[in-house]
């Protein structure tokens, strides 16, 4: 990586990150406001609103701008007597790397460190973007970044084989209607032999009277003491029900009482029911791809009731912890795991018909059993 020492760069100078402590770079936002806050107090509030634009298209508010501004911030002043400042800044000659230019005017606004103005040449923006990136992947995990091509590869080939050997098996957990679309409740590592929850030591299928595929007891939402006849996964509906309609037709406080929820967590707590994304959220390097199709698809609720369901969820569940991973356990394990509860509750999957015989097989020199309406 290039350092400051190696290059000419005026008064463009950076901090040594082999030295640098994160006190000295810290970005946080919710700091950085409470740093600001402080230094307007101590000169007596200086009210400002500084702009920083690379490009120097900007260097004003228009009215109708401002107007809007103080609208927003109508409860707290309406911004009287702020004043609009553009301070000196560095500036790019090209319109490729402004996310560049944005990450230093914040890292020296939140430092306080004075530049001269300067425009910047490709081979400064070359070093900042070497310095501002690693910065900030110095703490990200390796399995977080994208797979390489070699090793893509190499697990589509072992995957390939996987399910030829899978496919032939009766008892493999392949076989589970859910696996296709990730939401097996022992579903594989791709590529390995590897799969969530390995520690549970047997587990029951059900066989769908009316398409005979099978789906496991977990998967389908089942309790393994159930002795409901025969079993319906919902193939039969030619209408399936509008979710969101329904979803946003219903009120956050209804979506499962308090106690329901506690009691839910308490049973993801507990392993009484088993849940991926818990599972994932302590085990963050088990599946990382996996996790991160789960966090992309938490919630079917639009932002505003997103954000009820979150607030009604720490005032209900004693979490613990620090702030940010209180918001992430919420956030990526209770919250989905409230609305597919909720879900279950108005579309559940049917059991009806005959009583099922068991026939009994061999998984992982376990005993599991089939459930089949004949």
């Amino acid at each position: 990586m290039c350092s400051s020492s190696d290059i000419i760069l005026g008064t463009f100078k950076r901090p040594d990150l082999d030295t640098v402590t994160d006190t000295d770079l810290n970005i946080d936002i919710k700091k950085t406001w409470a740093d600001l806050d402080k230094e307007m107090i101590a000169e007596g509030f200086t009210a400002e609103i500084r702009i920083y634009d690379s490009l120097k298209t900007w260097t004003g508010i228009c009215e109708d701008d401002m107007d809007l501004l103080k609208n927003v911030f109508r409860k707290k002043g309406g911004l009287q007597d702020w004043r609009v400042r553009y301070p000196v800044q560095w500036l790019q000659k090209d319109s490729v790397n402004c996310g560049i230019f944005v990450c230093s005017a914040a890292e020296n606004e939140v430092t306080k460190i004075n530049v001269q103005e300067e425009t910047l040449t490709m081979t400064q923006c070359r070093t900042l973007r070497t310095y501002h990136g690693a910065k900030m992947i110095k703490d990200v995990p390796e399995t977080s970044f994208p797979l390489t091509k070699d090793v893509s590869d190499e697990m589509e080939r072992q995957e390939k084989k996987l399910q030829i050997a899978e496919g032939n098996k009766c008892d493999s957990n392949c076989h589970c209607i859910a696996w296709c679309i990730g939401a097996c409740t022992f579903q594989r590592v791709v590529g390995t032999r590897m799969f969530l929850h390995q520690d549970v030591e047997g587990y029951k299928w059900l066989q769908c009277e009316n398409c005979s595929k099978w789906i496991h007891f977990h998967c389908a939402g089942i309790g393994e003491n159930c002795t409901k006849q025969g079993f319906n996964c919902g193939c039969t509906k030619v209408v399936q029900p509008n979710v969101k309609v329904s979803l946003e037709a219903t009120a956050v406080d209804s979506m499962l009482t308090d106690q329901e929820i506690k009691d839910l967590e308490q049973k993801i707590r507990d392993g009484t029911l088993l849940s991926n994304r818990h599972y994932l959220h302590k085990n963050k390097e088990f599946y990382p791809a996996l996790q991160m199709m789960y966090s992309s698809n938490n919630t079917l609720l639009d932002d505003l009731k997103t954000s009820e369901m979150i607030n009604r969820l720490k005032n209900i569940l004693p979490v613990t912890g620090k702030e940010l991973e209180q918001q992430m356990y919420l956030e990526d394990v209770i919250l989905p795991e409230v609305t597919i509860q909720w879900l279950r509750k108005h579309w559940s999957l049917e059991t009806r018909g005959r009583k099922p015989p068991l026939k009994t097989g061999r998984c992982t020199g376990n005993t599991f059993f089939f459930m089949r309406s004949k």
